[in-house]
């Protein structure tokens, strides 16, 4: 829809331009033609970055399974060779687990200093494992790019409301990083959109409250 409005007042700028140049001003067709091309150029190039800014925006995402959800992007399990290397040392396109508690320290600060901080220091801090087990059960994706997202369940409810894409607010949720009778919905979410952290166990699962920042413009490597 953002394309075609980019698109549609881009060529209304042109015929505009054109129409009066040539129609009010008196111009000779060709040169109306050539000087109409300059606005068209400056606010088709403005509104066509405008949509694809919005296109690239960092969303949570969610799948019916979790095998579906690792094949959005097409990652792969690490294998036995680079289990216990962290982030900033795997090849993009991967998956592989860590202690839910990871991140306890990472997004301790509410700050923009702390935050910042804390994205920027994420892949040298978490060291990733090949398979579950154990305490390490939290699944971090590595995606093409550098883009970093975690992987829990929540109920189909909860995953509708986390995932709209024009949620204006932030929303606070208990992520679960195994599936139960109701937390059946696989979902990833970009650490670029995590404010708060804060590992715990219910019943025997270990769980996070976590509360994840509307939709960013920005997307963090």
């Amino acid at each position: 829809m953002k394309w075609i409005l980019a698109i549609t007042l881009s060529v209304i700028v042109f015929v505009a331009c054109w129409w009066s140049l040539e129609a009010g001003a008196g111009w000779a067709q060709g040169d109306a033609l050539a000087l109409a091309a300059v606005p068209f150029s400056l606010v088709f190039g403005v509104l066509t970055w405008w949509a694809a800014r919005d296109q690239a925006r960092p969303v949570p995402h969610s799948a019916d399974d979790i095998d579906q959800l690792r094949s959005r992007y097409g990652v792969r399990r690490i294998s036995e060779a680079e289990d216990g290397l962290s982030l900033h040392e795997l090849p993009f396109n991967t998956f592989g687990f860590t202690t839910p508690w990871a991140l306890n320290d990472i997004f301790a600060g509410f700050g923009f200093t702390k935050r910042r901080r804390a994205l920027n220091s994420i892949k040298h801090r978490l060291d990733l494992a090949s398979s579950p087990g154990g305490t390490v059960v939290l699944e971090v994706h590595h995606l093409q790019g550098g883009a970093v997202e975690v992987v829990g369940y929540t109920s189909a409810e909860e995953a509708i409301k986390l995932c709209n894409p024009v949620r204006a607010i932030p929303y606070d949720l208990t992520l679960y990083m195994d599936a139960t009778n109701t937390k059946v919905r696989p979902v990833a979410i970009p650490v670029c959109l995590i404010r708060r952290w804060k590992q715990r166990s219910i019943r025997g699962h270990y769980v996070a409250d976590v509360t994840v920042n509307r939709s960013s413009h920005r997307r963090w490597r």
